[in-house]
């Protein structure tokens, strides 16, 4: 048995130079590089050679009703969360999942849309409304509350296209996976095909998902979900998080095959990620707080690694650190196949209200040695289920210290349309 991706577009910065011997350039042609900053609401666009920043592409321009000056009385009305890069043609588009937040409304309702960065910025089709059929509305009535959270999108956080344009969405505040009907050009409601929720019987204490990767395995459909944190007895949220593998083959009877770990939780887990890799078939993720120590202020990020075993529950191996002061809030791993580089997005602070004072980051690392692990990797507060083990620090990608970077995608040149490669003006608002 072995699995491959089905889709997997997307994919959600410091200073510093390469410590590589070589410039990145001799290691492959020219590429770009993608960052989503949350806090900022900003798609920053990057070149491989230096890691310089070239252009930007907002929200106050691509939604400026929302998210424009003066739009909201709230400083940052509008967060950028996961963001996809497709080409279409000879033109590139960007598969945006973001925040618009509205102080009049007891929610965040999210957005996801198809923006083609030209000057101005063209949406060519937005989500800014869902239709939900009533026979996937268990738990809530949007005829009698249309303004219940669940009959919008809330806090949504990364968006996947499927080969057949179908979307699937992490409806992350809403505990939720949304499969939507890509909208036809110029529209701004999503036909909602099925939903995957906390109502399903074998869904446990797990919330929150942040991503999702559509998988093929043994010929039958499957989503491999990230969620950062669940529930404790008094349904209070906690960072007590899993990464689960479900069936989804019957999208409206889907089943769950197993979670990692297995005992115990991951704490505040992001971006779980089936990869293959010299090592083998590894599932990634960015244990955000992986190292953290329960009790004091130190909040310490890692990278975990994990041997995917398909349909049997994957085997721990061990969560990569760095050396002092570490890692911050690491929020997304990658696995680039054609540099063989692991790139890290480290947040450094969890959110804008963090009283902290790590900068966010891109990083790239070289693949670790793996060994097998009698432990589990759960985060227990003595860390006695975990190994950590030292990452290999190759470059810095993004030569400027950035606000809360969600996601990072690197473009080969030969994927870039016309826009990238002509270059993507700055944002003329703030």
């Amino acid at each position: 048995m072995k699995p491959t991706l089905l889709s997997m577009l997307l994919l959600a910065c410091t200073q510093g130079k390469s410590t590589d011997t070589a410039s990145p350039a001799t290691e492959v042609e020219r590429s770009f590089y993608v960052v989503s900053e949350t806090s900022t609401g900003k798609l920053l666009v990057a070149n491989n050679e230096d890691g310089q920043v070239e252009g930007e592409l907002c929200l106050s321009e691509i939604f400026p009703d929302q998210c424009g000056p003066g739009a909201s009385e709230l400083a940052r009305p509008c967060l950028m969360f996961g963001v996809s890069h497709q080409r279409s043609g000879e033109d590139d588009t960007f598969l945006i999942t973001a925040t618009l937040r509205d102080p009049d409304r007891p929610f965040a309702p999210g957005i996801v849309s198809l923006v083609r960065p030209s000057d101005p910025p063209e949406t060519l089709w937005a989500v800014r409304n869902l239709t939900i059929p009533p026979e996937l509305q268990s738990g809530f009535d949007c005829e009698l509350d249309g303004e219940a959270p669940q009959c919008h999108l809330y806090g949504a956080h990364t968006t996947i296209s499927l080969d057949d344009g179908t979307l699937v969405v992490s409806d992350t505040s809403n505990s939720r996976v949304v499969w939507i009907e890509t909208p036809a050009d110029g529209a701004e409601s999503g036909n909602v095909l099925a939903i995957l929720s906390s109502q399903h019987p074998q869904w446990g204490d797990e919330r929150y998902p942040n991503l999702v990767q559509p998988l093929s395995i043994d010929g039958r459909d499957h989503l491999l979900i990230t969620f950062k944190g669940g529930v404790d007895h008094s349904s209070s949220p906690t960072n007590e998080g899993r990464i689960a593998l479900w069936n989804v083959s019957d999208r409206s009877h889907p089943e769950q095959v197993w979670v990692f770990p297995e005992e115990g939780h991951l704490s505040a887990v992001h971006s779980g990620r089936f990869v293959e890799t010299p090592a083998g078939e590894l599932l990634i993720y960015a244990h955000s707080l992986g190292a953290s120590e329960v009790g004091t202020d130190h909040r310490e990020g890692t990278i975990g690694f994990a041997q995917f075993n398909g349909l049997e529950p994957p085997t721990y191996l061990s969560d990569g650190t760095l050396p002092d002061p570490g890692f911050g809030f690491t929020r997304e791993v990658e696995w680039d196949g054609e540099l063989q580089r692991l790139i890290v997005t480290d947040s450094g602070c969890e959110n804008a209200q963090d009283a902290c004072s790590r900068s966010g980051r891109v990083l790239a690392f070289s693949l670790p040695e793996l060994s097998q692990s009698d432990r589990g990797g759960s985060a227990r507060p003595d860390q006695s289920d975990q190994v950590f083990i030292g990452l290999d620090w190759k470059r810095t990608v993004i030569d400027r210290a950035l606000e809360l970077p969600f996601d990072t995608d690197r473009i080969p040149l030969d994927s870039a349309g016309a826009q990238l490669r002509e270059g993507i003006r700055g944002c003329s608002a703030p």
